[in-house]
């Protein structure tokens, strides 16, 4: 069996969003592919060195925002 893993795949288990069954697989091939472990490896690296930033609207922006929403 030939497990192909996308990038997209990587960060979804990086971010622990994959799938129970992809999960499973990806640990699975984790334990005999170093390709993979290391491009795992780079991108848990690159996300622990991403700002930690959280981004809060105005009041105003959140109330024009409702307003909008109310009047359909």
């Amino acid at each position: 069996m030939v497990d192909s893993f996308t990038l997209l795949s990587l960060v979804r288990y990086i971010y622990n969003e994959s799938s129970a069954d992809e999960k499973q697989q990806l640990e699975e091939t984790l334990q005999y592919d170093e390709e993979i472990k290391t491009e795992v490896r780079l991108l848990s690296d690159a996300k622990r060195l991403l700002p930690k930033v959280s981004f809060y609207p105005k009041d105003e922006t959140v109330r024009k925002i409702l307003s909008f929403s109310g009047k359909r």
